[in-house]
């Protein structure tokens, strides 16, 4: 889903098109699994959200830099 967009930002640098708001809720959402995951004990929750997590910062961390 993210993998695109990181490749597309890694390569030019360019954060125009992305909302800063959207990707800073998404990695909280995607926080907020992380800790249900760890609750219940479910390492593919842990997983997915974590890689969308390392994404959605990485995505976020560009976009402040790059304003």
């Amino acid at each position: 889903m993210f993998l695109p967009q990181v490749i597309q930002v890694f390569k030019t640098k360019d954060t125009k098109s992305i909302s800063l708001t959207t990707f800073v809720l998404l990695n909280l959402n995607s926080f907020t699994w992380i800790v249900y995951g760890i609750l219940i004990k479910s390492n593919p929750v842990i997983l997915v959200n974590s890689v969308i997590l390392i994404l959605g910062l990485y995505i976020t961390t560009m976009k402040v830099r790059h304003k």
